[in-house]
């Protein structure tokens, strides 16, 4: 960490010099920062979260020494940037509960460690992302006009420097989620529109002095290197690297052509290359070291992740030179794992275990049978019979590409063990055609990945249709719930109401988010119980779209009295054998 600091102390020139060239005024009234660790001041000490600093050895190196929250053995680049421009020496968080009104003049940070711009990042960790700190920049305009008038927050606004620093976190971590959406590139890409999206929002808000970091060479910290560079070797990461400079190379003429649309200066502050090459030739800059973290062992910068680890090793270090063993040290983990002596880990090939799933799916039910061969089109004939869907495949043919998925929450969950506290990851997933068909998934995994991969398929096995109506006038496409229902789960109620065309969706940002992909366009929500559990809030919301089916109306009584099921309609199909898989494979791979 004190190496991302040297070098982004150093990029303050660079920054002057951009400056001064843009004609920016030389006098600052206040630094204002969005972004993720690198700048965090302490917002996450005051988050439900298990990214969080405030505990030895942090902050060793502070005035005090105590940890404060900072991702780092003493400050911050923000604090740094703050301290060269001659605002303070240390800029503070403005989620820290003791701030004063006159601490909001100097400037604040928004900055959350573990964030980014895909709004994924935040979830995995549940900290704020970039875009939550959009609004809580708001709170603190209304603030500053609340205590110090209108012209002393138009000067903050017209006059301050805002700097906005991310993507680390997304391309590092969130991209292995998000692996089944986007290729590598795709998503770089997607990450570069989401922060010029991001400096457009920022300059609605009046901010008029954007400075954006570009991102940083991610492969080359000591978690990619370890996990991904061999654990002897230790190189960079490449693929990472590349990803970065994807994004690089898309947001920099990006941000120029958004200077010239835009009043004000839009800066594109290029760390990439100063950093990497510190990191590559560290002797030249005055270091020994460059691929080792200042904090644990030096091989994983996880705060958590490490400061655990290192109590679990030398508790079993003990235990081991107790009885003459080596297993609390870890002595099995990087060499043969369960495989024994001189066998490397346990992989699953190069395509990461999905060689079946790329193979032709063969069901295994009498419904998925009558899916595949088109015996059944519509997703409405398996509801009118109250078929159960046990393979996902179905859902993936009658619905095809306009089925959506959005992962709404992603939380952790522990658990107290003998050899320690395990950690899973809880994934909640809404998956929904905007058309009537709506789906909810709950998965618990070891990997964010996998959680969220699970989550998804379990939405699509219980995906339900959704009932809609009129408010009135039975003109046009139905638009919102046909009656009043009522869903609940645990503590919370949610009860929806129709209404009128036109009105939208008056609802909280979850069952909102639910209500969009149900297909639902106008209706009136009312919520109780403890709300702030989101996982309970968006089971009741899914539970009152289920009850929408809860009646039967005379319009549908001729069709189901003298209707047959499809098992009983094509009973001569399904009596015939059909083909196991390991059939279809076999005679596939003759062919070839």
């Amino acid at each position: 960490m004190k190496l991302q600091i040297l070098c982004l102390a150093l990029v303050l020139i660079a920054i002057e010099a951009n400056a001064a060239k843009q004609g920016i005024n030389t006098t600052i009234p206040a630094l204002i920062v969005f972004g993720d660790s690198i700048m965090d001041t302490g917002n996450n000490n005051n988050l439900p979260t298990l990214l969080k600093c405030n505990f030895p050895p942090y902050g060793k190196d502070y005035p005090g020494g105590f940890a404060t929250g900072r991702f780092s053995d003493g400050r911050v680049p923000s604090d740094l940037i703050a301290e060269k421009l001659g605002l303070a020496k240390t800029l503070p968080a403005y989620m820290n509960p003791y701030l004063k009104p006159e601490d909001l003049l100097k400037g604040v940070t928004f900055a959350s460690g573990g964030t980014g711009y895909d709004p994924l990042t935040a979830k995995i960790m549940s900290v704020i992302s970039v875009w939550d700190q959009l609004i809580y920049f708001k709170e603190y305009i209304s603030k500053i006009k609340k205590h110090f008038g209108e012209e002393k927050a138009k000067e903050i606004l017209e006059h301050s420097f805002f700097l906005v620093v991310s993507s680390s976190n997304d391309l590092a971590h969130t991209y292995l989620a998000q692996a089944h959406r986007y290729d590598r590139t795709s998503y770089a890409n997607f990450l570069a529109d989401s922060a010029v999206h991001f400096v457009r929002e920022l300059h609605k808000l009046g901010a008029r002095k954007i400075g954006v970091f570009s991102a940083v060479p991610v492969g080359c910290v000591p978690l990619q290197r370890t996990v991904f560079g061999g654990f002897f070797t230790r190189r960079c990461n490449q693929p990472l690297n590349n990803m970065a400079k994807q994004f690089n190379a898309r947001l920099s003429p990006a941000l120029d052509s958004l200077d010239k649309e835009l009043d004000g200066v839009i800066l594109y502050i290029n760390v990439y290359d100063t950093l990497f090459d510190m990191i590559q030739y560290p002797k030249k800059y005055g270091f020994e070291v460059a691929d080792k973290g200042c904090c644990g062992k030096g091989l994983l910068t996880i705060s958590y992740l490490w400061f655990t680890l290192s109590k679990m090793a030398e508790r079993g270090g003990e235990r081991g030179a107790e009885r003459g063993g080596d297993r609390g040290n870890f002595g099995r983990g990087f060499g043969g794992g369960r495989g024994g002596r001189d066998r490397g880990p346990r992989g699953r090939g190069r395509r990461g275990g999905r060689a079946s799933e790329e193979a032709k799916w063969v069901p295994v039910t009498k419904l998925g049978r009558l899916v595949l061969d088109n015996k059944i089109m519509r997703l409405e004939e398996i509801y009118l019979h109250s078929l159960p869907v046990k393979e996902y495949q179905i859902i993936d043919l009658l619905v095809g590409p306009s089925l959506k998925d959005e992962v709404m929450k992603i939380m952790p969950v522990q658990k107290q063990t003998r050899a320690g506290q395990r950690t899973r990851f809880k994934a909640f997933v809404v998956v929904g055609d905007g058309n009537g068909h709506v789906g909810l998934g709950v998965k618990c995994s070891k990997e964010v990945a996998t959680a969220i991969r699970g989550a998804i398929i379990l939405a699509k096995l219980s995906v339900v249709p959704v009932r809609r109506g009129y408010w009135g006038n039975k003109i046009g496409k139905p638009h919102t719930v046909p009656c009043k229902v009522t869903g609940k789960c645990g503590s919370v109620t949610v009860r929806m109401v129709p209404a009128p065309r036109g009105a939208g969706i008056v609802a909280a940002r979850v069952p909102k988010k639910v209500l969009q992909f149900a297909g639902i366009d106008d209706v009136f929500t009312s919520s109780r119980g403890s709300t702030k559990t989101l996982g309970n809030f968006v089971k009741a919301t899914f539970d009152c779209l289920q009850k929408t089916y809860g009646f039967l109306t005379p319009e549908f009584w001729k069709e189901t009295r003298f209707s047959k099921s499809p098992y009983q309609e094509y009973t001569d199909f399904l009596a015939t054998k059909a083909v196991p898989a390991a059939k279809v494979i076999t005679e596939g791979e003759d062919q070839a």
